[in-house]
């Protein structure tokens, strides 16, 4: 779950699957406030060998209160109710996101057997992209940097996979690549041929409808109907 998942005052109390749903939104909301540092750790207690201990302590306990009370809003009562034992932001955070990693594993399992059966079928490149892209960001959760570039070729071989056979020389050469573009990367690629093959065919369609026209019939003469004098011989009168 993205640390900056977190829950603005307006925010309906949510169940742990609605958590995620709001995230973006929460995102832009956190940032705002500049409080990530309180959920991500960034930002500890203030130690009493600090210097101005008092006024920093009053902040760092201030912040840390608003978004255990903003938290605590949005939540389901199931929930919240095992918040008691945890006294910071951070140690409640941690908790959600390991309830949200349990939780998810369900979800994930089903969202896999949805990928393997997309197919491109008769959409456009990058409408298949928005499909596949709509499956895979609900997947998306705190990674560390290794496991998000496996992700990224896992992404790759699936979207390639499920193209239509025209894209084969163009498929073979992106899966070979080093180091592996991300799907992204590719997409403006692809479209790109698609948009060449569509202008070939087009190219060679109307190359046989010329084809087609500008041949003319060939006729042959035809012979002389019976009792007709064929051309040069008159009967004469002995």
């Amino acid at each position: 779950m993205d640390l900056a998942t977190v829950f603005p005052s307006s925010c309906n109390t949510c169940s742990l699957h609605g958590i995620r749903a709001n995230s973006h939104r929460s995102k832009i909301y956190i940032t705002g406030k500049e409080l990530r540092g309180y959920l991500d750790g960034s930002v500890v207690a203030i130690k009493e060998s600090d210097i101005n201990y008092a006024n920093l302590q009053q902040e760092w306990e201030t912040n840390n209160a608003r978004i255990l009370s903003w938290i605590n809003n949005s939540i389901e009562p199931s929930i919240r109710m095992h918040f008691s034992n945890f006294t910071s932001a951070k140690e409640v955070w941690d908790y959600l996101e390991g309830l949200y990693m349990q939780s998810n594993f369900a979800k994930r399992y089903e969202l896999e057997n949805v990928i393997r059966g997309e197919r491109q079928d008769d959409k456009f490149v990058q409408e298949f992209y928005n499909v596949m892209n709509r499956i895979w960001d609900p997947l998306e959760l705190k990674k560390l940097a290794i496991y998000q570039k496996v992700c990224e070729e896992q992404k790759l071989v699936q979207f390639l996979t499920a193209l239509h056979t025209e894209f084969e020389p163009l498929r073979g050469s992106m899966l070979h690549r080093s180091p592996s573009p991300s799907v992204d990367k590719v997409l403006s690629e692809l479209v790109a041929e698609e948009t060449r093959l569509k202008s070939y065919l087009l190219h060679s369609m109307q190359t046989q409808y010329v084809l087609v026209v500008t041949q003319r019939p060939q006729f042959l003469p035809l012979a002389p109907s019976r009792g007709t004098p064929a051309s040069g011989n008159f009967l004469s009168c002995s």
